[in-house]
């Protein structure tokens, strides 16, 4: 199996791009109707980790950590934005959408990976 290259995103503002893009995929705009509600990406302050604002739709992206800087690190930031409110954080329904948005923006053989590997994660935890 070849896996696509994941994209690298490197400023503010291609990460905005990003974002916007996968949020306005037809797709993705029909299935999760929290789709429909801009987020904003900025810079990450002191911290070495991603992480998504419910409160005020933001991803928050820390620049200074080059490996933090790809696009499975926004998809997985977009899912949090995507999934119900009040569902566990990394629950299934945040691991069904975020395979989803690998699919569409990665490829079917990185989701297919990612599904392969969440499955052994979830079955070495029952």
């Amino acid at each position: 199996m070849t896996l696509p290259i994941e994209r690298r995103v490197v400023s503010l503002e291609s990460m905005q791009t990003y974002v916007d893009a996968v949020l306005a995929l037809e797709t993705v705009r029909s299935r999760y109707k929290r789709a429909r509600i801009p987020v904003t990406v900025r810079a990450r302050r002191g911290q070495s980790r991603a992480h998504y604002e419910y409160a005020t739709a933001t991803i928050a992206m820390p620049l200074h950590n080059r490996s933090m800087l790809r696009e499975f690190v926004l998809l997985h930031e977009i899912a949090h934005r995507l999934q119900p409110l009040g569902s566990p954080g990394h629950g299934r329904q945040f691991c069904q959408i975020l395979c989803h948005l690998v699919e569409l923006a990665i490829g079917a053989e990185a989701a297919w990976l990612l599904r392969a590997t969440l499955a052994d994660t979830q079955a070495d935890h029952s």
